[in-house]
């Protein structure tokens, strides 16, 4: 087994258990060794650190998955932890008549580095982004379709990450059968009609599911924006609470489609659906005022070097809407960038505050759902900012 050996100075992420080792603290390699390879990670003094995955391409040199040097990283290593994220999840988000679909594996948090599993009902949509899960993709697949008991896995290995990897895209059926064009699912207070083929992410956003539910909860009475609306969520979520009505905006005729008709589906009658982009929206549309708006755009930070940039983009985006809102009125203001900490978030929302002539009060912080965990050793787990907040 080749040895990766630390950098002086180098050791300590390693040594405190953060699952990357970055190639710019590799000092050399002792060994031959491929992507996917099992190897050692040790000290300027050859004193082991940990064991992990090896990725030649990637700025990300190793993904450690564990810090016991007796323990092997073999096929029952991953088969055992792909046991333990179900176990998880059977214990905190159970499947249910009422709850038909959870995130099943989510990557570092589980021990997993690159995997990410979603479950809608009896199927499974799967994306490998890291060369050492991938070169163990049939190990995984049989493991998932034994502990999870599914009908048929589909493979959604199509995003860009896996080319820093080395990897090419990959989309199709990875295990049994071969799923329906459209699946029907129930993600807490809401049926939804889902594309895991050509859908965003595995075809659809799990982890926001409290977060529509909280955000609904202020709804009633108050007409509602959900901008960035993908399929509907967080408005159909306040439609059911009693909003006055409801307008749905995305720059997508596909998402909106997909809007409609899960407004359909739960009986969704004051709901109004407008293509465009949502920053416009709510730039030109001087007449529109809302009691409620959410904001849940796409991360804006892609890596760390473009927050800047990015925290500009959210406090204009939250300064338009700020002054669209009813005095009082309420902002959910999501943001699902890692790279971006939630103080900066709350100095976005008060520079924003400032531009619009507005008072903000954050009145609830709120992240990810338990199935979404958040590992201690990996702070970038802990993903998604869901702020609610009065704007007087």
């Amino acid at each position: 087994m080749a040895r990766i050996v630390l950098k002086p100075g180098r050791t300590a992420p390693s040594v405190y258990h953060h699952p990357w080792v970055f190639s710019g603290s590799v000092a050399r390699i002792d060994g031959p060794c491929a992507s996917g390879d099992v190897v050692d990670v040790v000290g300027p003094r050859n004193d082991f650190i940990a064991r992990g995955l090896f990725s030649a391409q990637s700025q990300i040199a190793v993904r450690l998955v564990t810090w016991r040097a007796s323990e092997a990283v073999d096929d029952d290593f991953f088969q055992r932890k792909v046991a333990d994220a179900v176990r998880l999840r059977e214990r905190f988000v159970p499947l249910s008549a009422g709850q038909t679909a959870r995130r099943a594996v989510f990557s570092e948090a589980d021990g997993l580095p690159g995997l990410i599993a979603d479950q809608y009902g009896d199927w499974l949509v799967v994306q490998f982004l890291s060369f050492g899960l991938d070169s163990r993709r049939d190990i995984i697949l049989d493991a998932l379709a034994r502990e999870l008991h599914t009908t048929g896995i589909y493979e959604r290995s199509d995003v860009d990450v896996r080319g820093k990897e080395g990897l090419t895209r990959r989309v199709g059926v990875a295990h049994g059968e071969e799923p329906p064009e459209k699946l029907v699912i129930r993600d807490g207070v809401l049926a939804y009609e889902i594309d895991v083929r050509t859908g965003q992410k595995t075809g659809h956003y799990l982890d926001q599911r409290e977060n529509r539910s909280a955000a609904a909860a202020l709804a009633r009475g108050r007409r509602v924006l959900d901008a960035f609306s993908y399929s509907g969520g967080f408005g159909l979520a306040a439609s059911l609470k009693g909003a006055d009505e409801v307008v749905c905006a995305d720059s997508s005729p596909a998402a909106l489609d997909l809007a409609r008709r899960n407004a359909e589906l739960n009986g969704c009658t004051n709901v109004k659906f407008v293509r465009g982009d949502a920053g416009s929206f709510l730039r030109e549309q001087s007449g529109e005022h809302f009691g409620l708006i959410v904001l849940d755009p796409p991360g804006f930070a892609k890596s760390s070097h473009n927050v800047e940039a990015a925290l500009g983009n959210y406090t204009d985006l939250y300064a338009a809407a700020m002054r669209r809102l009813d005095r009082p009125g309420v902002l959910a203001a999501c943001c699902c960038s890692q790279h971006i900490q939630p103080s900066q978030i709350v100095r976005a929302l008060n520079a924003a505050a400032v531009a619009a002539d507005r008072q903000v009060r954050i009145v609830e912080s709120r992240g990810q759902p338990p199935d979404h965990p958040v590992a201690a050793n990996c702070p970038e787990t802990a993903y998604l900012k869901c702020l609610l907040c009065e704007v007087n």
